[in-house]
């Protein structure tokens, strides 16, 4: 059993730039997703990255739980109630 994981985002460690983690995790998220939402894996992926722009952008006294959950709900039908587990499946 894995006792934590580390997210190199920044190229500290390894040479892989953000974007080019966050376009081949969002790729995996798609394909994981897909056949939990009868195909619509990529519109998960794009909603989760819309939603994690507006987290990292925001100011103010939400945090970033509430941001992400407040914008990713917002872009399609469905919750965080459905969602959540299956993301922490992923």
């Amino acid at each position: 059993m894995y006792q934590a994981i580390l997210f190199d985002v920044d190229g500290t460690l390894l040479s892989m730039s953000g974007g080019a983690f966050m376009q081949d995790y969002l790729g995996r998220m798609a394909n994981f997703f897909d056949p939990h939402t009868d195909g619509n894996g990529k519109q998960i992926a794009k909603a989760v990255a819309t939603a994690s722009k507006a987290m990292e952008e925001h100011e103010g006294n939400k945090t970033n739980a509430q941001v992400f959950w407040s914008v990713f709900e917002g872009l399609g039908p469905w919750t965080r109630a459905e969602f959540e587990p299956i993301f922490n499946e992923f």
